[in-house]
């Protein structure tokens, strides 16, 4: 209620859509949800919210949890999805980017995927791994956006250079005078 729609950063998201994800890093309190909220409220598009905890330091957490939401938006189809499990540790990026195609295959066009509070298990090397493949599988139609107080990971950083991923930060984030009026 009563937040102020940051048209200008509206449209920085509407055009690092454009790109397949987007990294946005700030400090707790800069308003990093709020945004992405009120961006949802007033875009309209299909989407999968996934709030990253400590529980995700276990990656078959994360892609359990990313298979419950799938059943949200497709009943009759996510138990398609493979269910990670020991067997793949030692493939986890060719496990990820299966899993990937098949969830992206399940979802409508224009959608978002946000991962919220990234920092909570962004040191964990296997989410990192799943992030990677995550933003390098998606379909021109689709795209992430990751928030996390952290700036973007080192393993990360080869996605900004070819374009794949777009950072806002908190100096984007911060009010400007004319918004201030």
């Amino acid at each position: 209620r009563n937040v102020y729609n940051r048209t200008g950063l509206f449209s920085k998201l509407d055009e690092a859509r454009d790109s397949s994800a987007i990294w946005i890093s700030a400090p707790p309190g800069s308003g990093k949800t709020t945004l992405i909220s009120s961006y949802l409220h007033e875009k309209s598009c299909a989407y999968i919210w996934y709030h990253v905890d400590e529980n995700d330091l276990d990656v078959a957490t994360f892609f359990w949890y990313m298979r419950l939401a799938a059943r949200e938006l497709k009943p009759s189809e996510y138990q398609q999805l493979p269910a990670y499990t020991s067997a793949y540790q030692g493939g986890l990026g060719a496990f990820a980017l299966r899993y990937f195609e098949k969830r992206y295959a399940m979802l409508p066009p224009d959608f978002v995927i946000f991962i919220d509070d990234v920092h909570l298990a962004e040191d964990n090397d296997s989410l990192n791994v799943t992030l990677m493949q995550a933003i390098t599988t998606l379909p021109t139609y689709g795209s992430m956006v990751i928030m996390s107080r952290n700036p973007l990971p080192a393993e990360l950083c080869r996605l900004r250079v070819n374009e794949s991923l777009q950072v806002l930060d908190w100096v984007d984030l911060q009010l400007t005078q004319e918004e201030m009026r």
